[in-house]
């Protein structure tokens, strides 16, 4: 049960809380003018931590100051760090004041050698971008022609801002992205570059992101420009990933190329492929995992809305696959393993799914029982890769079908 607050407490509460106010305030207040002092010192580090702290720290009141102070300032650098506090505040006379500023710093260059004059319209460009002015974005392509091999990351992250508000712009910024993703000296920003690449253009690009998939000298963005080439649906992939599993020359890499050569295609030629591969892998750990992927091995499941006859077709076609691989032994038995995967067809195609489940798993039990019965003196045989493509093919099926009663069910 609650009990009631008396009238002399709740006097104490509020007092309390005025009292803590107005300490609050006086000491803000005196760190306030101790801040709006500093935006006056002769000392240049002092005025930028100042003006840092009314930024940093949005102090609101401060921005009449500001925009005063902004005018008197004489280092360029600190100018624009007035304007970026005033964008930060919500000043309503930001923009004006960027194009005023721009124009300020050209006349920095005939005097003052130090300032990087085409860095600072650059970042006032940045900031008349936040207003939705592109007028000035010229800058940013002079910067990144200049500085292609070492550019700054909110520079290059305005490449798409660009694209998507100024459509003129559009092959600029292109050009200048192939130009970061081979020349910058910093491979995050190589990596950046190239998904602006892939988000912004599309399949126009694919040809930069095989060259990059060769050419990159980091093992990583090799290896993204080569999942790159997933997103572009490139064509000739399949047989691009082939090529690179033995070009490759680091370890991992190679190896997710050979797990994507499994995982995203996974035929037989794909499994027989990487085999032949792993007798090739110098690298004695990833000839390891390599192994021990292959005997993990299961092929993907087909998508839910493939009919079952096509399901069929598809083991049919599959066991012929496997057994011109040698992976199936006795041609009585393949002749067999036949009959069966007709049969299922033929009651499928009638409507009977009973009936084609019980063959498919006739199909099944016969390559499991092979698989497992090595030893047992006869010709009949289903290697280790042939047993995982049929039977589990097989399984996929059989996961469609209805489920034998009971009392139907008969030992095979």
């Amino acid at each position: 049960m609650k009990l009631p607050i008396s009238k002399l407490q709740t006097f104490t509460i509020v007092y309390i809380l005025l009292l803590l106010s107005f300490f609050n305030q006086a000491i803000s207040q005196e760190s306030y003018q101790k801040i709006l002092d500093s935006l006056s010192s002769l000392d240049f580090f002092t005025r930028w931590e100042a003006i840092y702290q009314i930024e940093v720290d949005s102090i609101y009141q401060a921005l009449p100051v500001v925009e005063e102070k902004l005018w008197l300032e004489p280092d360029a650098k600190l100018k624009v760090n007035y304007l970026e506090a005033m964008q930060k505040l919500g000043s309503l006379n930001t923009q004006t004041a960027a194009h005023r500023l721009i124009d300020t710093i050209r006349a920095y260059s005939q005097f003052m050698q130090t300032v990087d004059t085409l860095d600072l319209q650059s970042r006032v460009t940045l900031i008349l971008f936040s207003k939705g002015d592109y007028s000035t974005a010229e800058y940013i392509f002079q910067l990144l022609h200049r500085d292609s091999s070492n550019v700054s990351y909110r520079i290059l992250n305005s490449l798409e801002e660009i694209k998507n508000n100024v459509p003129l712009y559009s092959d600029s910024v292109k050009n200048e992205l192939k130009i970061i993703v081979r020349k910058s000296d910093w491979n995050v920003f190589r990596r950046k570059a190239q998904r602006l690449l892939v988000k912004l253009f599309g399949e126009t690009i694919t040809d930069e992101i095989i060259f990059l998939c060769v050419n990159d000298d980091d093992p990583l963005n090799r290896m993204i420009a080569l999942q790159n080439l997933f997103v572009l649906n490139y064509s000739e992939l399949h047989s691009f990933l082939k090529e690179r599993l033995y070009d490759e020359t680091f370890p991992r890499r190679r190896r997710e190329i050979a797990e994507s050569l499994l995982t995203h295609y996974g035929t037989p030629s794909d499994y027989q492929y990487v085999s032949n591969y792993l007798f090739n892998e110098s690298d004695i750990n990833n000839a390891f995992m390599l192994k021990w992927i292959l005997e993990g091995f299961s092929p993907s499941q087909p998508d839910s809305g493939t009919p079952i006859p096509t399901m069929i077709d598809s083991l049919i076609s599959i066991k012929h696959q496997v057994a011109s691989y040698g992976w199936l032994g006795n041609q009585d038995f393949i002749d067999e393993l036949d009959a069966n995967l007709d049969s299922a067809k033929i009651y499928i195609l009638q409507g009977d799914s009973l009936g084609c489940r019980r063959f498919i798993k006739i199909f099944q039990q016969k390559v499991d029982e092979e698989y497992n019965d090595s030893l047992d003196g006869d010709t009949r045989e289903v290697k280790m890769s042939g047993w995982q493509f049929l039977y589990w093919n097989a399984e996929y099926i059989l996961n469609r079908l209805p489920d034998i009663p009971s009392m139907d069910r008969k030992e095979e």
